[in-house]
């Protein structure tokens, strides 16, 4: 089940402007059952995914049947795949897009990552979207957590001066089943936008860049905010879900 949008409290004032980043519209939180910060009730409901087992005290935290984001089943003691590759990190960040507004993504260089960090970049892309004609998405797979959150401070930092602030969507329990850290904030001398994201104990990272800002950063923002999702972090760390896609 997809949860409810709330506002998300990171407000970013850079030069005369300010504007208000929401992963509410945009932060929507893809609630697995097999989250270990939903209730009894939601985790341990096997009506409709043929779920053996809830939650567990031990180990990962889920002893039942999971949907891979590969589209195979990994039964009760089996693993998912690794997440890796473009359909994977697609998978760890969805959207909520007609299908006519899908993005098209292809692999990105790394030289806008700095070069201190490029040796822990494992895979990164770059994805446009139909209805977005001056944004771009970055979607990054790192070495570790560690790597992913350094990297991330660095770039957000030296661009638009933000300070890391936890993910918020004022729901307790989604925000902490998220647990991220996100970014924002203009870059006055390129006249973007950006929007960070990571996940705390995953090496993930998504970053939304909006140029022309002045002019259609804050409507690009939020069309964007309608369609992005950030996954429980439990379920990436298992590569899957205790729902049927």
């Amino acid at each position: 089940m997809l949860a409810a949008a709330a506002a998300l409290a990171v407000v970013v004032i850079a030069v005369a402007a300010y504007f208000l980043l929401r992963p509410d519209s945009g932060g929507e939180a893809v609630v697995d059952p097999l989250s270990t910060t939903q209730t009894t009730a939601a985790a341990t409901d096997t009506s409709d995914t043929g779920d053996t087992a809830g939650p567990t005290t031990e180990g990962t935290g889920y002893a039942g049947r999971l949907y891979c984001w590969d589209e195979s089943v990994a039964e009760p003691g089996e693993s998912c795949p690794p997440i890796a590759g473009l359909a994977a990190l697609q998978w760890v960040f969805p959207t909520d897009a007609d299908a006519a507004d899908q993005p098209t993504c292809v692999p990105a260089t790394s030289t806008r990552i700095p070069a201190a960090f490029r040796v822990d970049l494992l895979e990164y892309f770059s994805c446009t979207y139909p209805n977005l004609p001056n944004s771009t998405v970055y979607l990054g797979r790192w070495l570790d957590a560690e790597a992913a959150r350094s990297a991330m401070d660095s770039i957000m930092s030296d661009a638009v001066k933000a300070t890391p602030q936890p993910y918020d969507n004022n729901d307790p329990t989604e925000s902490a089943g998220v647990d991220g850290t996100v970014w924002g904030g203009t870059d006055s001398t390129l006249d973007e936008q950006r929007f960070g994201f990571v996940y705390n104990a995953q090496p993930f990272t998504l970053e939304l860049v909006i140029g022309d800002s002045a002019k259609s950063g804050q409507a690009e923002l939020t069309k964007w905010n309608d369609m992005q999702q950030f996954r429980y972090a439990d379920g990436v760390a298992l590569g899957g879900s205790s729902k049927k896609p």
